[in-house]
């Protein structure tokens, strides 16, 4: 499960650096208009940041998992 929490902040951080490199394209090239501020525009836009949020977000629940099972493995083998 370690692995697997890697992998999750990894594809993280590498989802980060494409909104990162997106962010910077479009730096002084992109004139916005009115209907540009819809949620749908916004959404599409950050797309990469709310994939690295569920990443991140999916790495700290495996985390808490992580933590849990290790407390039950050591109360296990204490009780023993």
């Amino acid at each position: 499960m370690k692995v697997k929490r890697i992998i999750y902040i990894a594809l993280g951080w590498l989802f980060i650096f494409f909104q990162a490199v997106s962010y910077l394209a479009t730096l002084g090239k992109h004139e916005q208009t009115v209907e540009e501020h819809d949620v749908g525009y916004m959404i599409g836009y950050n797309f990469m940041m709310v994939l690295a949020s569920i990443f991140f977000l999916m790495a700290y629940r495996l985390k808490r998992k992580i933590r849990r099972q290790k407390e039950l493995l050591q109360i296990d083998s204490f009780l023993v």
